[in-house]
């Protein structure tokens, strides 16, 4: 996980995005969660399933600080262009003084 935020990141995109995987019927993350415990509704934004060798405390743990890292990340990225969008601005707008 840390890799894949890692490599993410480093594509310097304007915003990059997490999500859980969630096993849905007749998938192939569905035969391979057998015995797991499914969720009662889906919901990307959070890990539901754990199909990892983590513990699913350790699990929530590392995905909540990837999410914050990415939410970091994408903030930067935004102010980044804000201010660059700000700099070649003629303010105030022409017509409107």
């Amino acid at each position: 996980m840390e890799r894949t935020a890692d490599f993410a990141t480093s594509l310097d995109l304007d915003a990059v995005s997490l999500f859980s995987a969630t096993p849905l019927p007749g998938t192939e993350l569905w035969q391979m969660a057998k015995g797991a415990r499914m969720p009662e509704s889906v919901d990307f934004r959070t890990p539901q399933v754990n199909l990892t060798p983590l513990s699913d405390a350790r699990y929530a743990e590392v995905y909540g600080r990837i999410r914050k890292r990415l939410d970091d990340y994408n903030q930067s990225q935004m102010m980044r262009s804000l201010g660059a969008s700000a700099a070649v601005r003629v303010w105030p707008a022409p017509g409107l003084r």
